[in-house]
């Protein structure tokens, strides 16, 4: 079963892709006066871009993610399907946004609902062995 959930509230019905992508943060990096690149990995980070399903069918649902994923605080626990599992991790959310699509004088449409989700520790540490395949 897909799971995602931020801080325990479930919002799989309105996941439509999962994006990820790994990226190696640098404690420094600086070139030498020769040219060469001379730099400390602190790990890896697996990052993600969501994207989510529009408010026709499911509204208070839509408003609640919404305002989940709007809301001001420094981290957010995340549960994400990962080759059959959940994986849970601790991350911030950014880039949220959306588009209104359709505009009556009672109602609104949006879609396009995508966030971007920042993990808050790397994945793989550098100078560690390699993480449980499962994670990926």
């Amino acid at each position: 079963m897909v799971v995602f959930k931020i801080n325990g509230q479930d919002f799989s019905s309105m996941v439509l892709k999962i994006e990820r992508s790994a990226n190696k943060l640098d404690k420094y990096a600086e070139r030498t006066i020769d040219g060469d690149l001379k730099r400390e990995v602190i790990g890896t980070y697996l990052n993600y871009k969501l994207s989510f399903g529009n408010s026709t069918y499911q509204k208070k649902k839509y408003n609640q993610m919404f305002l989940g994923l709007i809301r001001p605080i420094d981290f957010v626990k995340v549960t994400i399907p990962v080759n059959g599992k959940n994986y849970t991790f601790e991350g911030y959310i950014s880039n949220v946004q959306d588009n209104i699509v359709y505009i009556s004088d009672k109602d609104q449409i949006y879609e396009g609902l995508s966030c971007d989700i920042v993990t808050r520790k790397p994945t793989w540490k550098a100078g560690y062995d390699s993480p449980s395949l499962d994670q990926f």
